[in-house]
């Protein structure tokens, strides 16, 4: 397998978020690994699906709260401030998810909020920033893009005095030296490359080190790239001699090509035991090249994100095995505590602390999938976050 590298940030979001984003259209090549399975040797696992599989049992449990950041001493000062966000796809469920706990969040400090759609492009966001500006907005966030696509809105933002959050643009982190001088005042996101580890991780140890797997990524998205090559690397730390291939899947080309690529790739090799999507949507055009090859009973999709509909397939037995979650309930009320301490004169949080959880058929008849991913995570987060905020 050929190490990847990618840049810490970038442009696009998580899973459904970038699916509205007007991307566009990149070429189909593929990088493929070496071959080779590891043997049981006498019937014991090798160490590194040993290590896999603890990995893999642990991030099954139910999440444990962790405190971003010091306690918010004067939330009352919140109230009546203006929380302008600008979404990105506002018709998608994973958007509404979100919207759904920022609107929590927000009654929760007595805040407003004022939701805008930028439609994944960069002059819309820009153009609903500077309405943000005229609006006399105390905080603007947005998701999806990096602050260098966006810099004059930002800068624009900054000049008014408005602190800029930004979601969802690489792993968890403080801004960068060149996105505070842009204007950037706080970052909020999920840990790709935990994702993309945990689906290395439960892939080796569900095969027993004898994987067959191929990655489908997203290659103009950087957030996938992250999830991608920790992927890569943690097959080459614990499982060297899986197999591992990686074929890009343009957003732009999902409707026309994913369901014939997938096909394509498992007729090339029919000896493919894994299908690791970076983002569970993508299933949709994987699952019926898998049904319509009869491959069903011996190919497996591991992937990221835990949405309802590949939840569901996942608790039927359906071709989904296993799905990494980040609740988008919690990011809603995330952002708010990032807003919240960056208009109280704090530092921003380096890391909300949002987690990851492995969902296999040996979890999820746990959770009740019809319900809000916020109860899926063992954890009540808005208590939690109204406990930080003295708001109780």
């Amino acid at each position: 397998m050929e190490a990847r590298t990618a840049a810490r940030r970038g442009s696009a979001a998580f899973a459904a978020l970038a699916a509205s984003a007007a991307l566009a259209a990149c070429g189909g090549s593929d990088d493929k690994g070496s071959g080779g399975a590891v043997s049981a040797g006498g019937g014991d696992a090798p160490a590194g699906v040993v290590e896999a599989t603890k990995l893999v049992e642990e991030g099954r449990k139910p999440a444990q709260w962790k405190d971003p950041g010091p306690a918010i001493e004067n939330a009352s000062a919140l109230e009546g401030k203006t929380f302008f966000y600008i979404a990105n796809g506002l018709e998608l469920a994973s958007i509404q998810g979100l919207i759904k706990g920022m609107e929590e969040a927000a009654d929760a400090l007595g805040m407003k909020l004022v939701v805008t759609d930028g439609k994944g492009q960069p002059a819309e966001i820009s153009k609903q920033m500077a309405q943000a500006v005229g609006q006399k907005a105390d905080i603007i966030a947005t998701t999806s893009f990096p602050a260098a696509s966006i810099k004059g809105a930002i800068s624009g933002a900054k000049k008014a005095g408005i602190p800029v959050l930004l979601g969802f643009a690489g792993d968890p982190g403080l801004p960068t030296a060149e996105e505070q001088e842009i204007g950037t005042s706080a970052l909020m996101s999920f840990c790709y490359s935990c994702a993309g580890k945990m689906m290395a991780d439960w892939t080796i140890a569900d095969s027993n080190g004898k994987a067959n797997a191929v990655i489908f990524d997203v290659p103009e998205s950087p957030n996938t790239v992250m999830e991608r090559d920790a992927a890569v690397a943690e097959f080459e730390r614990l499982c060297p001699d899986c197999k591992v291939t990686v074929k890009h899947a343009p957003l732009a080309r999902w409707s026309t090509d994913l369901q014939s690529l997938t096909s394509a790739t498992l007729r090339s090799d029919p000896t493919i035991t894994h299908i690791l999507p970076v983002w569970d949507s993508m299933t949709t055009f994987i699952k019926p090249a898998i049904d319509s090859l009869g491959r069903s009973d011996d190919v497996k999709i591991v992937t990221y994100n835990a949405e309802q509909p590949q939840m569901k397939l996942l608790a039927a037995g359906d071709v989904v095995a296993a799905d990494i979650g980040s609740p988008l309930n919690w990011a809603g009320w995330a952002l708010f505590d990032q807003a919240a301490r960056l208009l109280t004169g704090m530092e921003p949080a380096e890391d909300e602390n949002i987690p990851n959880r492995v969902f296999d058929d040996v979890n999820v008849g746990e959770i009740d999938i019809e319900a809000s991913d916020a109860t899926w995570y063992g954890v009540d987060h808005a208590a939690e976050y109204r406990r930080l905020w003295g708001v109780e």
